[in-house]
């Protein structure tokens, strides 16, 4: 029997200290590509979005929230299977620094989070050709990854478009694995057979 994807709204939590292109994150998905100079930098009027997209050709709804640990509070019905990305920035220590932080105020929430530790600003790394010093190497995000228990680190840029479609396949292939893993239990609890507690055992006279 072939599901309704229809019904399925995916909500994804973009979280992050300021300036680390969380944003830019979300609207570089939404538009399809890169994100032109003009808009680099910038803040969208939005932090609450839904938007369609058709994912291994099944059409669905995706909910993009972009906030901080108020907005996050203030959001009623976090799921099991909801998505969260932790942003940083490779060209701010900082920002790496405070992943901890972010990952406190999911579980806080949630003990249990579905995270993916998300590197912004990739196309920054390099200078001249040459890799800039006190940057974010990728072998730091994946440790990080690790140590905060995320599912899985990501990297990605919206000056160039790269890893950006990426972050978002897995986000939604974790959100509907968890979704319909809870799916089909429900469904097992309605199959299996009830206790008949009424049953009267047979005495001997």
């Amino acid at each position: 029997m072939e599901r309704n994807f229809n019904n399925f709204l995916v909500k994804i939590f973009c979280l992050g200290d300021d300036g680390v292109g969380k944003s830019c994150v979300m609207n570089s998905y939404s538009s399809g590509g890169p994100l032109t100079s003009l808009f680099q930098g910038s803040e969208l009027t939005w932090t609450d979005y839904t938007v369609s997209v058709t994912h291994n050709q099944k059409p669905l709804k995706l909910r993009l929230v972009i906030g901080d640990q108020n907005e996050l509070r203030r959001i009623k019905q976090i799921e099991f299977n909801d998505v969260f990305l932790i942003c940083f920035s490779v060209d701010s220590k900082a920002s790496y620094d405070n992943i901890e932080k972010w990952n406190t105020e999911i579980r806080k929430i949630l003990p249990t989070p579905n995270i993916i530790l998300v590197g912004t600003k990739i196309d920054l790394r390099k200078e001249g050709g040459e890799l800039k010093k006190s940057i974010v190497t990728q072998e730091m995000g994946i440790e990080k990854a690790k140590e905060i228990n995320a599912i899985k680190y990501m990297e990605c840029s919206t000056a160039t478009y790269e890893g950006v479609k990426e972050v978002f396949d897995e986000s939604i292939n974790i959100y509907m694995t968890k979704k319909l893993y809870i799916q089909d239990l429900r469904k097992k609890s309605f199959l299996i057979p009830k206790k008949n507690t009424n049953k009267k055992s047979c005495k001997t006279q």
